[in-house]
């Protein structure tokens, strides 16, 4: 049997998993024989959906936390189901269990929570809020500020800045009127979790309610 044929085969039992239970119809052994050789292909194929359903959903979730007060960004509503059923994904499927290193959740970061960008961020912002090498006005800046913020928990302030940390791990200051908590408003109670990924950078992970 071709590569082709059997991706197909492995697709077209994929939906019928996928689709539910459906009225048991006797098989004769030939045809058992090669379902039950291409079951693999059904596990592979449903491990890799997962995955890249986890990767959509990490992009969504990060995009509608920018949003603020509104649904989503741009008042797009028809997303809104899409924010949903993101959230109620299970926290290992957010997380990701293959995929490139950079995409792994290796740890938790303990100490630390997420916080938002008011009002958007780069370059969607006309002025982007700068990511600053110290607490004061004129410091030099590190570039834009990551969205979103990792920041210690409890917060560190010094004279009207915020302590966070960039992807790289090192520390920089962002003024505190330009965050807010991170918040899904289609999602209330969905939780934007620090963490270190597989490559030693620092990303998210998001936990649903419960």
């Amino acid at each position: 049997m071709s590569e082709t044929r059997r991706c197909f085969l492995a697709a077209g039992l994929l939906v019928v998993v996928l689709l539910g239970p459906r009225p048991a119809r006797a098989l004769d052994a030939e045809t058992e024989a090669t379902l039950l050789k291409q079951s693999p292909l059904v596990v592979s194929a449903e491990a890799k959906a997962l995955h890249r359903m986890g990767s959509i959903c990490r992009v969504v979730l990060v995009a509608a936390g920018r949003a603020g007060d509104a649904p989503v960004a741009r008042q797009e509503v028809h997303v809104v189901p899409a924010i949903r059923r993101c959230a109620g994904l299970p926290t290992s499927v957010l997380a990701g269990t293959d995929g490139p290193p950079s995409e792994r959740v290796a740890s938790l970061l303990p100490g630390h929570r997420c916080m938002a960008l008011a009002g958007g961020r780069a370059p969607e912002r006309d002025d982007p809020t700068p990511f600053l090498e110290a607490p004061r006005p004129g410091s030099r800046r590190l570039g834009p500020a990551p969205d979103p913020v990792i920041v210690a928990d409890p917060l560190r302030i010094s004279d009207g800045y915020v302590r966070a940390l960039r992807r790289d791990g090192h520390p920089g200051w962002i003024r505190r009127d330009r965050l807010r908590e991170w918040t899904v408003a289609a999602s209330p109670g969905l939780r934007c979790l620090p963490a270190r990924m597989g490559d030693g950078s620092l990303g998210f992970t998001f936990a649903h309610p419960g």
